[in-house]
């Protein structure tokens, strides 16, 4: 069983928030059109790379967002953290 510290916000809110960081990241590289993060990371682990990427921005987006009740917004939070991330 997993750690709940692992998951500050409960194991499917971080699954539902790394869904969305990989699904940005694929467009992203899949457009050709992405910033400083994706590009380092290729460049330094290869695209296995990308996978941890994904995983450490869903955890840093949990960890930001600890105990926040959502009111419709997740979406446009979660793209607007992930613009930022890859810019």
């Amino acid at each position: 069983m997993a750690n709940t510290n692992q998951f500050p916000n409960g194991f499917q809110s971080w699954t539902e928030a790394h869904y969305e960081v990989t699904a940005a990241i694929t467009r992203a590289v899949e457009s050709g059109n992405y910033g400083k993060a994706i590009a380092e990371t290729i460049e330094t682990e290869g695209f296995v790379g990308l996978r941890d990427l994904a995983v450490d921005l869903a955890n840093e987006f949990e960890r930001e967002n600890e105990g926040r009740e959502w009111d419709g917004n997740f979406l446009e939070s979660i793209w607007d953290f992930m613009g930022e991330k890859l810019a």
